[in-house]
Protein backbone atom coordinates (compact mmCIF):
# COMPACT_ATOMS: atom_id res chain seq x y z
CA UNK A 1 0.00 0.00 0.00
CA UNK A 2 2.96 2.52 0.62
CA UNK A 3 4.75 1.63 -2.71
CA UNK A 4 1.38 2.49 -4.54
CA UNK A 5 0.73 5.50 -2.14
CA UNK A 6 4.40 6.26 -3.16
CA UNK A 7 4.21 6.03 -7.19
CA UNK A 8 0.76 7.84 -6.95
CA UNK A 9 2.66 10.41 -6.16
CA UNK A 10 4.91 10.57 -8.46
CA UNK A 11 2.59 9.87 -11.19
CA UNK A 12 0.64 12.88 -9.94
CA UNK A 13 3.76 15.30 -10.08
CA UNK A 14 5.04 13.80 -13.66
CA UNK A 15 1.29 14.38 -15.04
CA UNK A 16 2.10 17.93 -13.97
CA UNK A 17 5.03 18.43 -15.42
CA UNK A 18 3.19 17.61 -18.94
CA UNK A 19 0.14 19.03 -18.43
CA UNK A 20 0.35 22.28 -15.77
CA UNK A 21 0.23 22.51 -12.24
CA UNK A 22 -3.69 22.81 -12.51
CA UNK A 23 -4.28 18.57 -12.86
CA UNK A 24 -5.45 17.36 -10.26
CA UNK A 25 -6.84 20.08 -8.70
CA UNK A 26 -10.20 21.23 -7.51
CA UNK A 27 -11.75 25.13 -8.92
CA UNK A 28 -11.08 26.39 -5.35
CA UNK A 29 -7.34 25.59 -5.50
CA UNK A 30 -6.77 26.22 -8.90
CA UNK A 31 -7.42 30.00 -8.26
CA UNK A 32 -5.05 29.50 -5.08
CA UNK A 33 -2.41 28.29 -7.16
CA UNK A 34 -3.30 30.79 -9.88
CA UNK A 35 -2.24 33.83 -7.55
CA UNK A 36 0.98 32.06 -6.69
CA UNK A 37 3.40 33.18 -9.28
CA UNK A 38 6.19 30.46 -8.17
CA UNK A 39 3.58 27.85 -8.29
CA UNK A 40 2.45 28.98 -12.13
CA UNK A 41 5.78 30.78 -13.59
CA UNK A 42 8.17 28.33 -15.43
CA UNK A 43 11.57 28.57 -13.98
CA UNK A 44 14.85 28.15 -15.04
CA UNK A 45 14.59 24.45 -14.23
CA UNK A 46 11.90 24.53 -17.00
CA UNK A 47 8.72 23.88 -14.40
CA UNK A 48 7.15 25.88 -11.73
CA UNK A 49 6.70 24.14 -8.43
CA UNK A 50 4.86 22.14 -8.86
CA UNK A 51 2.58 20.53 -5.95
CA UNK A 52 1.04 17.20 -6.39
CA UNK A 53 -2.56 17.84 -4.81
CA UNK A 54 -1.29 19.70 -2.38
CA UNK A 55 -0.88 23.73 -1.97
CA UNK A 56 2.17 23.65 -0.39
CA UNK A 57 5.49 22.07 -2.48
CA UNK A 58 6.73 21.46 0.76
CA UNK A 59 4.39 19.64 1.91
CA UNK A 60 4.09 17.24 -0.73
CA UNK A 61 7.71 16.73 -1.20
CA UNK A 62 7.99 16.06 2.57
CA UNK A 63 5.17 13.06 2.28
CA UNK A 64 6.42 11.19 -0.38
CA UNK A 65 10.09 11.20 1.84
CA UNK A 66 7.75 9.97 4.79
CA UNK A 67 6.53 7.25 3.03
CA UNK A 68 9.50 6.01 2.13
CA UNK A 69 10.24 6.38 5.80
CA UNK A 70 7.12 4.57 6.54
CA UNK A 71 8.28 1.20 3.89
CA UNK A 72 11.57 1.08 5.94
CA UNK A 73 10.31 1.02 9.30
CA UNK A 74 7.75 -1.58 8.37
CA UNK A 75 10.53 -3.47 6.14
CA UNK A 76 14.04 -2.74 7.85
CA UNK A 77 15.35 -4.68 5.70
CA UNK A 78 15.26 -2.45 3.22
CA UNK A 79 17.63 -0.13 4.97
CA UNK A 80 20.38 -1.98 3.62
CA UNK A 81 19.35 -2.50 -0.26
CA UNK A 82 21.32 -0.39 -2.79
CA UNK A 83 17.92 -0.35 -4.92
CA UNK A 84 16.86 1.62 -1.39
CA UNK A 85 20.02 4.33 -1.71
CA UNK A 86 19.28 4.89 -5.24
CA UNK A 87 15.66 5.44 -5.12
CA UNK A 88 16.66 8.22 -2.50
CA UNK A 89 18.69 9.47 -4.02
CA UNK A 90 16.48 9.53 -7.63
CA UNK A 91 13.77 11.05 -5.28
CA UNK A 92 16.16 14.07 -4.07
CA UNK A 93 16.60 14.84 -8.05
CA UNK A 94 12.89 14.60 -8.39
CA UNK A 95 11.93 16.99 -5.60
CA UNK A 96 14.80 19.39 -7.03
CA UNK A 97 13.69 19.31 -10.13
CA UNK A 98 9.58 19.42 -9.97
CA UNK A 99 9.36 20.49 -6.77
CA UNK A 100 12.12 22.82 -6.20
CA UNK A 101 12.31 22.09 -2.41
CA UNK A 102 16.07 22.36 -1.42
CA UNK A 103 15.51 21.44 2.32
CA UNK A 104 13.68 18.12 1.48
CA UNK A 105 15.62 17.30 -1.28
CA UNK A 106 18.66 17.40 0.63
CA UNK A 107 17.13 15.50 3.29
CA UNK A 108 16.03 12.56 0.81
CA UNK A 109 20.03 12.59 -0.30
CA UNK A 110 21.43 11.94 3.10
CA UNK A 111 18.71 8.84 3.55
CA UNK A 112 21.15 7.62 0.53
CA UNK A 113 24.18 8.59 2.22
CA UNK A 114 23.04 6.86 5.77
CA UNK A 115 22.15 3.91 3.76
CA UNK A 116 25.70 4.11 2.14
CA UNK A 117 27.14 4.14 5.66
CA UNK A 118 25.48 1.12 6.59
CA UNK A 119 26.32 -0.43 3.80
CA UNK A 120 30.01 0.52 3.72
CA UNK A 121 31.95 -3.15 2.86
CA UNK A 122 29.88 -3.30 -0.15
CA UNK A 123 30.20 0.46 -1.24
CA UNK A 124 32.28 -0.53 -4.36
CA UNK A 125 29.53 -1.54 -5.80
CA UNK A 126 27.02 0.95 -5.43
CA UNK A 127 29.27 3.75 -7.48
CA UNK A 128 27.72 2.20 -10.76
CA UNK A 129 24.33 2.54 -9.70
CA UNK A 130 25.02 6.45 -8.75
CA UNK A 131 26.95 7.27 -11.64
CA UNK A 132 23.86 6.12 -13.75
CA UNK A 133 21.56 8.12 -11.94
CA UNK A 134 23.87 11.53 -12.05
CA UNK A 135 24.12 10.93 -15.90
CA UNK A 136 20.55 10.53 -16.03
CA UNK A 137 20.16 13.96 -13.84
CA UNK A 138 22.49 15.70 -16.19
CA UNK A 139 20.77 14.32 -19.59
CA UNK A 140 17.90 15.30 -18.22
CA UNK A 141 18.75 18.94 -17.55
CA UNK A 142 20.92 19.05 -20.65
CA UNK A 143 17.89 18.11 -22.75
CA UNK A 144 15.64 20.36 -21.41
CA UNK A 145 17.44 23.37 -21.44
CA UNK A 146 19.67 24.02 -24.09
CA UNK A 147 21.58 26.99 -22.57
CA UNK A 148 21.68 27.11 -18.72
CA UNK A 149 21.44 30.12 -16.83
CA UNK A 150 23.01 29.41 -13.47
CA UNK A 151 21.46 33.04 -11.64
CA UNK A 152 18.42 32.28 -12.69
CA UNK A 153 18.81 28.50 -11.44
CA UNK A 154 19.60 30.22 -7.80
CA UNK A 155 16.57 32.42 -8.60
CA UNK A 156 14.31 29.45 -9.21
CA UNK A 157 15.55 27.50 -6.05
CA UNK A 158 15.53 31.03 -3.99
CA UNK A 159 18.85 31.14 -2.86
CA UNK A 160 18.88 34.40 -4.13
CA UNK A 161 15.88 36.87 -4.34
CA UNK A 162 14.45 40.41 -5.22
CA UNK A 163 12.67 40.71 -1.80
CA UNK A 164 13.29 39.84 1.95
CA UNK A 165 12.69 36.94 2.68
CA UNK A 166 9.26 36.24 4.62
CA UNK A 167 10.70 33.94 7.11
CA UNK A 168 13.05 36.77 8.20
CA UNK A 169 10.54 39.13 8.44
CA UNK A 170 7.91 36.43 10.32
CA UNK A 171 11.07 35.56 12.76
CA UNK A 172 12.04 39.32 13.83
CA UNK A 173 8.28 39.76 13.99
CA UNK A 174 7.92 37.48 16.24
CA UNK A 175 11.11 37.75 18.47
CA UNK A 176 10.62 41.80 18.66
CA UNK A 177 6.54 41.60 19.41
CA UNK A 178 6.36 38.62 21.58
CA UNK A 179 5.61 39.02 25.16
CA UNK A 180 7.06 37.00 28.01
CA UNK A 181 3.86 34.76 28.74
CA UNK A 182 3.71 34.38 24.97
CA UNK A 183 7.12 32.44 25.34
CA UNK A 184 5.91 30.58 28.79
CA UNK A 185 2.07 29.87 27.93
CA UNK A 186 2.41 29.67 23.80
CA UNK A 187 -0.31 31.04 22.03
CA UNK A 188 -1.76 28.40 20.50
CA UNK A 189 -1.84 26.46 16.92
CA UNK A 190 -4.70 29.16 15.67
CA UNK A 191 -3.16 32.57 16.51
CA UNK A 192 -0.25 32.82 14.19
CA UNK A 193 -2.51 34.15 11.54
CA UNK A 194 -3.91 36.66 13.82
CA UNK A 195 -0.60 37.61 15.15
CA UNK A 196 1.29 37.95 11.88
CA UNK A 197 -1.89 40.04 10.50
CA UNK A 198 -1.28 42.44 13.29
CA UNK A 199 2.20 43.27 12.43
CA UNK A 200 2.98 42.72 8.70
CA UNK A 201 1.08 43.15 5.12
CA UNK A 202 0.83 39.43 4.89
CA UNK A 203 -0.11 36.16 7.07
CA UNK A 204 1.41 33.36 7.85
CA UNK A 205 0.34 30.10 10.13
CA UNK A 206 3.57 29.73 11.34
CA UNK A 207 7.04 31.35 11.71
CA UNK A 208 8.28 28.34 9.84
CA UNK A 209 11.28 27.97 12.29
CA UNK A 210 11.05 25.58 15.04
CA UNK A 211 13.01 27.50 17.99
CA UNK A 212 10.74 30.11 17.62
CA UNK A 213 7.31 27.94 16.61
CA UNK A 214 7.19 26.00 19.05
CA UNK A 215 7.48 27.70 22.51
CA UNK A 216 5.69 30.43 20.51
CA UNK A 217 2.89 27.85 20.03
CA UNK A 218 3.07 25.15 23.16
CA UNK A 219 4.92 27.45 25.67
CA UNK A 220 7.26 25.36 27.89
CA UNK A 221 5.95 22.79 27.76
CA UNK A 222 6.30 21.74 24.08
CA UNK A 223 9.90 22.89 24.57
CA UNK A 224 10.17 20.04 27.14
CA UNK A 225 8.05 17.52 24.63
CA UNK A 226 10.58 18.49 21.54
CA UNK A 227 13.95 17.78 23.73
CA UNK A 228 12.50 14.22 25.29
CA UNK A 229 11.96 13.67 21.88
CA UNK A 230 15.16 14.27 20.47
CA UNK A 231 16.69 12.58 24.02
CA UNK A 232 14.95 9.34 22.55
CA UNK A 233 15.80 9.43 19.18
CA UNK A 234 19.68 10.17 20.22
CA UNK A 235 19.23 7.16 22.01
CA UNK A 236 17.76 5.23 19.42
CA UNK A 237 20.34 6.38 16.83
CA UNK A 238 23.38 5.50 19.25
CA UNK A 239 21.65 1.85 20.45
CA UNK A 240 19.33 0.55 18.19
CA UNK A 241 19.36 -1.74 15.33
CA UNK A 242 20.37 -0.63 11.11
CA UNK A 243 16.84 0.42 10.66
CA UNK A 244 16.31 1.76 13.70
CA UNK A 245 19.87 3.99 13.64
CA UNK A 246 18.40 4.85 9.78
CA UNK A 247 14.72 6.35 10.66
CA UNK A 248 15.89 7.45 14.12
CA UNK A 249 18.56 9.92 12.57
CA UNK A 250 16.44 11.01 9.54
CA UNK A 251 13.63 12.14 12.25
CA UNK A 252 16.84 13.99 14.08
CA UNK A 253 17.83 15.83 11.00
CA UNK A 254 14.11 16.66 9.98
CA UNK A 255 13.15 18.12 13.20
CA UNK A 256 16.20 19.55 13.98
CA UNK A 257 17.92 20.91 10.84
CA UNK A 258 15.36 20.67 8.51
CA UNK A 259 12.60 22.33 10.89
CA UNK A 260 14.80 25.39 11.32
CA UNK A 261 13.86 26.69 7.71
CA UNK A 262 10.20 25.33 7.76
CA UNK A 263 6.73 24.43 9.72
CA UNK A 264 7.75 21.83 12.12
CA UNK A 265 5.29 19.40 12.18
CA UNK A 266 6.00 17.38 14.75
CA UNK A 267 3.42 19.33 17.38
CA UNK A 268 0.40 20.02 15.04
CA UNK A 269 -2.87 19.24 12.94
CA UNK A 270 -1.58 18.60 9.81
CA UNK A 271 -1.57 15.29 7.74
CA UNK A 272 2.32 15.17 8.07
CA UNK A 273 2.34 15.60 12.13
CA UNK A 274 0.03 12.13 11.50
CA UNK A 275 2.85 10.28 9.21
CA UNK A 276 6.21 11.48 12.18
CA UNK A 277 4.19 10.05 14.84
CA UNK A 278 3.42 6.78 13.13
CA UNK A 279 6.80 6.52 11.56
CA UNK A 280 8.56 7.43 15.41
CA UNK A 281 5.87 4.90 16.49
CA UNK A 282 6.99 2.20 14.08
CA UNK A 283 10.50 3.15 14.56
CA UNK A 284 10.15 0.64 18.16
CA UNK A 285 9.24 -2.38 16.44
CA UNK A 286 11.62 -2.11 13.91
CA UNK A 287 13.81 -5.37 14.06
CA UNK A 288 16.19 -6.76 11.70
CA UNK A 289 15.19 -9.58 10.09
CA UNK A 290 15.92 -12.88 11.38
CA UNK A 291 17.48 -15.95 9.60
CA UNK A 292 15.07 -18.60 9.02
CA UNK A 293 15.57 -21.63 11.81
CA UNK A 294 14.43 -24.89 10.91
CA UNK A 295 13.70 -27.45 13.42
CA UNK A 296 14.48 -30.88 13.07
CA UNK A 297 12.63 -33.84 14.63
Amino acid sequence: AIWLCIFHGLMIIFAQALYGPQMFHSAANVLVILDEPQLVDVSALGFPRLTGTYLSPNAFAQTILHFGLLLIALRPSLCKSKLTALAFFLLSLIIIFLNQTKGTAVLSFMGAVIILYLMRKDIGKLTKYFFVGALAAVSFWATTHVVLNFDEILLALRFVSLDESYRALAIGVALNNMTWSDWLFGMGLSHWLVFFNRYLYFTLADPHMWIVSIPGTFGLMGVVLYVLVFAWLIKMARKGNDAQRFLAIMLLLKLALHDLFEVPYLLGNASLSCLIWLTMGLLVSAKNPQPSTVIRV
